[in-house]
């Protein structure tokens, strides 16, 4: 078959060289390999009539903007997750050959009036933001798993997530079954994970976060 030399140079000018054209196609392939590892990782299975959840994004700090420029601009230099107080960011490899942060609820939540890693980061991964500014901005949003909530596997009345909620964007309802279940205002939830990490449920929270590829502001 023949091509046409010029085309061929239009079309590969991106590319200084062969070996750089090729280096790019596997490092675009393991962005989306490492997404969908992290997808895995954060399974949720449920019990009942409830199917399986999968968080298909990791939670990335407030200032980091869209998964991906934050994935692109990091170079995993770890000051964020030194840095952190309260303990929530923790690293995972996706695919590109450094450890990334992202926020994991475990051991603590993201405070409010915390925007240290946003200071802290040297590549403009995570943007400086005002803690005014945090505030309103959403990494996340609260999903509720009825199935394993203990008010329904165990009839035992718990309403600790709404408590909890530094935004008030979980209030109790009552269902069919007369159980008071939380219900999540997507409108006011900006994502902190301090339902998940109050919920007495383990070693899977019956409500966690779940991440998005854009921030939003609420």
């Amino acid at each position: 078959m023949c091509y046409d030399h010029r085309i061929l140079k239009k079309i590969c000018e991106p590319y200084t060289s062969r070996r750089s054209f090729i280096t790019s196609i596997f490092a675009l392939g393991g962005v989306y390999a490492g997404l969908a590892m992290a997808s895995t990782s954060r399974l949720n299975t449920v019990m009942g009539s409830d199917a399986e959840k999968v968080v298909p994004y990791p939670i990335i700090p407030p200032g980091a903007e869209k998964l991906s420029s934050f994935h692109s601009r990091c170079t995993g230099c770890q000051l964020c997750v030194a840095a952190c107080p309260y303990n929530v960011l923790r690293t995972r490899d996706y695919g590109m050959g450094m450890l990334q942060p992202e926020l994991v609820f475990e051991h603590g939540y993201c405070h409010a009036n915390c925007v240290r890693c946003a200071t802290l980061c040297p590549t403009g991964a995570i943007r400086p933001i005002t803690v005014r500014a945090k505030k309103y901005t959403q990494i996340g949003i609260a999903r509720f798993l009825p199935a394993l909530c203990k008010v329904v596997t165990h009839d035992t009345p718990c309403t600790i997530c709404a408590q909890k909620c530094p935004e008030g964007a979980i209030i109790l309802k009552d269902n069919n079954a007369g159980h008071r279940l939380p219900v999540v205002d997507e409108d006011r939830c900006n994502g902190c994970g301090a339902c998940e990490f109050f919920c007495p449920v383990k070693p899977r929270a019956a409500i966690f976060v779940e991440g998005v590829l854009e921030h939003n502001q609420i």
